[in-house]
């Protein structure tokens, strides 16, 4: 901790919190937990190696978790804690710790996350650079603490709607002045936050929504055992049972992404079949009704260059989507197959 901070905890609990200051052996700190996911401390810590090794008084301690036998997990001072183990080899020393977090206030991961960040945000310091903030954000939405954040600011007992924009919208509200607050000085906008925070929303909508998203390992798995062909691959990139998958996330993403890969696969491998299967993560702001609209318009697209560059029947093209909506059947539904007239002409008239 800063020294405003060790001294504001002096002033504000006496007694309660001299009584878990102490010395011990710099060695006796063997788990680091560090704000900084990507951050690079090495000026700080030669700063601070320096000032140890010419016997400088080490002002603020340490802030720890005791993990039995004398051992100590480090939550804040990484880079203090880590000089003093090198200075200690050439100037005897010891380090000056802090339990009362843990004992008194009785932190849990969200305090300890916080506090490292606010630790790293002062004038004349070595604060937190984009990356670290960035990471700190994509951690708390991960995590869920971001939603429980919300729930506790508005009394929700429901988690985040995606398809409810105002839902949505007070939700960036309150995780924007939480973690803006942490970090008063980094100069950055509410606008770099909200960008920030909605990006990751989309990363990890899958547990924030009733849309479901996967990733390419989980389409693969599911693909494999719910796609009923002969596809057997291990990865979604892997063309087995004369299928080739390719996996298209957003709409946006048919040009040049889509279009290439079709041309390419047609020229190299057309006796292959080539499979699109659609699982958006664009889902913020879309209803069930918007992701079918996005599908249906990637049937008509795909129809419309097949028409263009390809003669019938050279290369099998099928279009299929995940579960992701609740009127979804489980697995994967074929729109379009360029193989059967019945799909293609039902697929047709609902676009």
């Amino acid at each position: 901790m800063k020294i405003e901070q060790h001294n504001d905890y002096l002033a504000q609990y006496g007694d309660q919190y001299e009584s878990r200051l102490f010395t011990v052996e710099p060695e006796d700190i063997v788990e680091w937990d560090q704000a900084r996911l990507k951050g690079d401390n090495q000026v700080t810590y030669n700063v601070y190696l320096g000032q140890f090794l010419n016997g400088n008084k080490q002002l603020s301690p340490i802030s720890v978790v005791p993990l039995g036998n004398g051992k100590y997990k480090c939550m804040d001072g990484t880079t203090r804690g880590k000089a003093k183990i090198v200075a200690n080899k050439t100037v005897p020393q010891k380090t000056f710790i802090s339990t009362f977090q843990h004992d008194v206030l009785k932190w849990v991961k969200e305090d300890w996350d916080d506090f490292q960040e606010i630790a790293n945000d002062h004038i004349g310091g070595a604060r937190s650079t984009d990356l670290d903030i960035e990471a700190r954000i994509e951690e708390r939405v991960k995590s869920g603490f971001c939603d429980s954040l919300y729930k506790r600011e508005t009394g929700s007992k429901d988690a985040l709607d995606l398809s409810d924009r105002e839902s949505v919208e007070k939700f960036l509200e309150v995780v924007i002045r939480h973690i803006s607050g942490l970090n008063r000085n980094a100069g950055k906008t509410n606008v770099w936050y909200k960008n920030r925070i909605e990006k990751f929303l989309y990363k990890y909508s899958t547990s924030r929504s009733g849309v479901k998203t996967y990733n390419d390992s989980e389409l693969a798995k599911g693909y494999r055992d719910l796609g009923n062909t002969r596809w057997n691959g291990s990865s979604i990139k892997d063309d087995s049972g004369n299928e080739h998958l390719f996996v298209l996330r957003r709409y946006n993403n048919m040009n040049p992404n889509l279009y290439g890969a079709l041309v390419n696969h047609i020229k190299e491998h057309p006796g292959i079949d080539f499979t699109i299967l659609l699982n958006f993560t664009d889902v913020l702001k879309k209803g069930d009704s918007d992701i079918i609209d996005d599908r249906n318009a990637v049937v008509k697209a795909t129809r419309e260059v097949i028409k263009k560059i390809i003669k019938a029947g050279i290369t099998r093209i099928v279009i299929k989507h995940s579960e992701q909506i609740l009127s979804d059947k489980a697995g994967f539904t074929t729109l379009w197959d360029s193989a059967s007239t019945a799909t293609s002409n039902r697929v047709l008239q609902s676009v």
